[in-house]
């Protein structure tokens, strides 16, 4: 259980939350088992929890109404911990494991608004929470619902971080969001398709031959359609995709990324309706996902919010396939940020899909070379906004050590292997079915249906193995726990040798305790197998640091990659970092030590919103001749001034 306000808050708006209810009406008393003041409790369901559901968090959020000056006790009856803070104070630590247990807390409270956040941790077996107060001069009870009061900007809902350039911007030069759509050649069947293609994108020693792969447009009207088989929509421009052709457009992958401004700090909301799904990202948060099949008819939309904390410029990251039927992307903005709306319709509640001074083009900038002057690497890495002419720092830049090289530059991402076991079991070719890239996004966690892809669906007897290589942002000692319906296994190479090592209690889900890893890249190798009935993989880790299980979390989809190149490959990251290298003009060294005389075959990596720029080079680490002369000259001359003194 977290001790920590601000770890509380951190940890809890790093997540994506996979339901989220727009108020509380009752008060908070789920099943505990009985006692503790509950009147019978209201079904988990009522906060998205499915009855056997473990390894969860629920957190509540918003304001408290003292009715009074006066000593609040505050009390939270929970299996298996709970905790609860007002005005970022804790007031109960209830870090009791086993069983329901109940633990209070008391507080000196002013009448009026005060902040109140409860998170609940679940861990297995029995469930429950309730919270309850007593009041100066009253007695024990539920905390009313009445009490409590939520809007989105008193929450701070879905924080977004801050922007890549902060402060005012001149809207005037606005040139509108770069959307890039293409033929990948195949059934598209799910999103995370299309980011697998356009992660081949990237711009490469500054040949963006690959980077505008596809039909390339700068837009500001972001209401798109086939003409061919586009609907009427929700404003009616019905602007033809940049992609289309005189025929019915099917099986194509869209990406359109960029830079929105965002005027003043604050809660804002933003819709999308798509056929036939879609996956958006703003600043540092996936606020909307859907990934698989369906169409959003007119009159709907998904509606997504954000908090954005700062005025400024923040990167924007949309992708959407489209298999067959009709076609159409409405991506909108403004409007009401309320939760609970009379009409799904975004046109009716005030939206807009016209980004006409909000949406900027960014490209991704990155170029390197020896400075013969420090022996260091001197670098851009930045995001270049033509329409401002100005620079803003990137998402991130990497500088890898490539040790071996194949063709070419590969993808972020996992290769994931489909195997066939209806007749026997072994993991090897004469059972593999198919391969694909996963984990471009979201997290190692999957459902039914993940084994799903151009060779069908497999249901039931079936094998998925996971290879490539997971990065350590930390030197110190990690833990791993992977479980899967039916068996799962882990394998990685620990100490940096090339060689896998198998977790203990491989096939069990048993958690991998006390790894050492140092900061880096380690190939990694996961598989799960499944029997039949329900199939799902989930895969955690405890951070060097993490002094309890509550710092248990899912391993984001960016701290995973495959190979870089086509063939083999071995890559170290000698250096990382989200500040801005160098500008438009100048470069600017990366204090990383290499030694004198040593060649290094070094890549430099530049990401912003979701597009990828690369520099690669061989450098050996000694001055150019005349370098050396002028330093032999200075130091010859500073030995004469020596001798005359």
């Amino acid at each position: 259980v977290f001790t920590d306000y601000d770890a509380l808050t951190t940890w809890l708006n790093q997540q994506t939350p996979s339901y989220a209810s727009p108020l509380v009406d009752h008060p908070i008393d789920f099943p505990v088992g009985g006692g503790n003041n509950s009147t019978g409790g209201n079904p988990l369901s009522d906060i998205g929890v499915n009855v056997g559901n473990d390894l969860f968090v629920a957190w509540w959020t918003g304001k408290i109404n003292a009715p009074t000056d006066g000593t609040y006790t505050f009390y939270t009856a929970s299996d298996d911990g709970s905790v609860l803070y007002i005005d970022g104070q804790l007031v109960v630590n209830n870090n009791y494991w086993q069983g329901v247990t109940e633990r209070s807390g008391t507080i000196d409270l002013s009448a009026g608004l005060h902040d109140i956040d409860i998170a609940w941790y679940e861990g297995w077996g029995s469930a429950g929470i309730t919270a309850s107060w007593a009041p100066p001069g009253g007695s024990k009870q539920l905390i009313p619902p009445e009490v409590f009061s939520a809007t989105l900007t008193d929450v701070g809902a879905n924080n977004v971080g801050d922007p890549v350039l902060e402060g005012t911007v001149d809207t005037a030069y606005a040139d509108g969001l770069r959307v890039q759509q293409a033929f990948p050649g195949y059934g598209l069947s799910n999103v995370d398709q299309s980011v697998e293609f356009f992660a081949h994108s990237t711009i490469y020693n500054g040949d963006a031959t690959k980077f505008n792969t596809g039909v390339v447009e700068n837009r500001t009207l972001l209401d798109m359609v086939d003409p061919q088989s586009g609907g009427g929509g929700n404003w009616g421009y019905n602007n033809p995709f940049p992609i289309n052709t005189p025929a019915d457009d099917n099986n194509f992958a869209t990406r359109i990324n960029g830079l929105i401004y965002i005027p003043q700090p604050g809660t804002y909301a933003f819709t999308v309706g798509t056929d036939d799904a879609f996956q958006l990202r703003i600043g540092d948060k996936v606020l909307g996902r859907y990934a698989g099949n369906r169409g959003i008819s007119s009159g709907t939309a998904n509606y997504l919010y954000g908090y954005f904390p700062k005025a400024g410029l923040y990167p924007f990251e949309f992708y959407s396939y489209e298999g067959g039927g009709g076609s159409a992307i409405e991506i909108a903005y403004g409007g009401s940020t309320n939760l609970l709306l009379s009409t799904r319709n975004p046109a009716s509640n005030g939206f807009t899909p016209d980004w006409g001074g909000r949406a900027f083009s960014v490209e991704p900038v990155a170029e390197m070379h020896l400075n013969y002057a420090t022996l260091k690497v001197a670098a851009k890495s930045f995001g270049n906004v033509p329409a401002l002419g100005v620079a803003v720092p990137p998402e991130r830049w990497h500088l890898l050590e490539i040790t071996q090289k194949g063709s070419g530059p590969k993808q972020a991402g996992l290769k994931a292997e489909y195997y066939d076991f209806s007749s026997s079991y072994a993991w090897d070719d004469a059972h593999k079915v198919g391969e694909q890239t996963v984990l471009t996004s979201g997290r190692f966690n999957f459902g039914n249906n993940y084994a799903y892809g151009p060779w069908g669906n497999l249901e039931d007897n079936f094998g998925v193995r996971f290879t490539g290589y997971l990065f350590a942002p930390l030197t110190g000692t990690y833990r791993f726990h992977m479980q899967s319906d039916d068996r799962s296994w882990i394998f990685l190479d620990v100490d940096g040798d090339g060689v896998l090592e198998a977790a203990p209690g491989n096939d069990s889900g048993h958690v991998w305790w006390d790894v050492d890893l140092a900061q880096g890249l380690h190939a990694i190798e996961l598989r799960s197998r499944e029997f039949g009935g329900s199939e799902w993989t989930r895969l955690s880790w405890l951070l060097p640091g993490a002094e309890s299980v509550s710092g248990w979390q899912d391993i984001p989809a960016e701290y995973f990659s495959q190979n870089l190149y086509d063939g083999t490959f071995t890559a170290l990251i000698l250096a990382s970092g989200t500040g801005q290298l160098g500008d438009l003009i100048s470069f600017s060294d990366i204090d990383y030590p290499f030694d004198f005389g040593s060649t290094h075959r070094l890549m430099l990596v530049t990401e912003i919103a979701g597009l990828m720029a690369l520099a690669e080079a061989q450098i050996t680490f000694v001055p150019e001749p005349t370098t050396s002369l002028l330093l032999g000259a200075g130091l010859l001359a500073l030995l004469r001034r020596r001798r005359r003194k």
